[in-house]
């Protein structure tokens, strides 16, 4: 017998404001783009095998919890191991859905030969070069956000599928550097509590329950000044790119019940 159930956390953005020089990043070369597997946005990926392990991950997604509803601005994105909802009007993503399986993370197996791939981990062995920031190309150029938006700014580029959930996984971390997954965040966010959470979710959920699904996405809620409700945020750049006020991680896991309790009060 088995129970959904629902982890939730709110990380905010708020105080930090320093001043952050990026440098320009030039668009990838035609070699560089044809290594992104366009066909992922128009077809399911089914392995050969049965079971949910061989599913594409965005149809394990769909089948077990199912996605955000999408609006008239997004686009669907599928990657290797995450599906991306792409705001073409705010440049930004909705949401990352992620499935974090154990087995990605950790090994058991003595016999297991494979090494860390990531250079975003402390313990990557292969010395590698970090992968650059570069545009989708299933996403038309107006509507794509790119690194000189974010120069000269108070803001760096964050990131909602985190590279440290693929240790293994060269092409899955490399994929997570695309600019449909960044969003402005100010100095020190990913440093504070939103990295404690992704911590949690790793090291706590996903090594306890095996199988997680973990959605993250950026807010925009309104503040309230001399009594009037006010949507403000900023945007940057000539792509002018929408800052969040906030942003949220959901986790959604299915444990197993091996006894019942009940509570009274």
């Amino acid at each position: 017998m088995f129970r959904k159930l629902s982890y939730a956390a709110c990380a905010f953005a708020v105080g930090l404001k320093n001043k952050v020089d990026l440098p320009d990043s030039p668009l990838l070369s035609d070699n560089s783009v044809s290594k992104l597997n366009l066909q992922r946005c128009l077809m399911p990926r089914v392995s050969a095998g049965t079971g949910d392990c061989q599913l594409y991950v965005g149809d394990r997604i769909k089948r077990a919890v199912g996605f955000p509803q999408l609006t008239a601005c997004c686009k669907p994105l599928r990657y290797k191991d995450f599906i991306i909802s792409y705001d073409t009007k705010n440049r930004i993503p909705n949401w990352v859905y992620e499935h974090l399986q154990y087995h990605k993370f950790y090994k058991d197996d003595p016999c297991d030969r494979r090494v860390n791939v990531c250079p975003y981990n402390e313990d990557n062995q292969t010395g590698q070069e970090k992968p650059k920031f570069h545009p989708d190309c299933r996403i038309h150029g107006y509507h794509r956000a790119d690194v000189r938006d974010y120069c000269d700014t108070e803001y760096e580029l964050g990131l909602m599928a985190d590279p440290a959930n693929y240790p293994f996984d060269s092409e899955a971390c490399a994929e997570t550097q695309v600019m449909t997954n960044v969003v402005p965040i100010v100095p020190g966010f990913s440093c504070g509590p939103w990295f404690d959470l992704q911590c949690y979710i790793r090291e706590k959920l996903v090594r306890e329950n095996k199988s997680v699904y973990v959605c993250s996405g950026p807010l925009f809620l309104p503040s309230e000044n001399d009594g009037k409700v006010q949507m403000r945020f900023d945007v940057l750049g000539e792509g002018e790119v929408s800052v969040p006020s906030h942003f949220f991680k959901v986790g959604s896991l299915s444990v197993e019940i091996k006894s019942v309790w009940h509570y009274c009060a």
